[in-house]
């Protein structure tokens, strides 16, 4: 999959999720819904920072949300003193209840 196939899903993904539709959000960025769906379907490389910009603002997600493969998943690293392992480790097992969270613990 191309970067631009990337942008193109994720606008797409993300624009389904906040229930709008194309001509919805080609307004509030302020194109035209002709070349919003051009955009979303990966035909044409020319989207200029403005509109990325003002795509991420109306969809109210950070801009490199538009560009990871899998926006499902979320990679964060976790650099922790041992003498805070085991808070961390409580504030994980919380936050497992209500996302799917996998980690490991390298303890060196």
């Amino acid at each position: 999959m191309t970067d631009l196939e990337i942008l193109a899903g994720n606008i797409r993904k993300f624009r389904l999720l906040k229930g709008m539709t194309q001509k919805e959000l080609a307004s509030k960025i302020g194109i035209s819904s002709e070349y919003f769906s051009k955009i979303e379907v990966a035909k044409t490389d020319n989207i200029g920072v403005k509109y990325l910009t003002s795509i991420r603002q109306a969809l109210d997600i950070e801009l490199f949300q538009l560009f990871i493969e899998d926006p499902d998943e979320l990679y964060i690293k976790f650099i922790v003193g041992k003498e805070n392992l085991d808070s961390l480790e409580r504030v994980l097992d919380k936050i497992k209840k209500s996302v799917e969270i996998r980690f490991k613990v390298d303890k060196k």
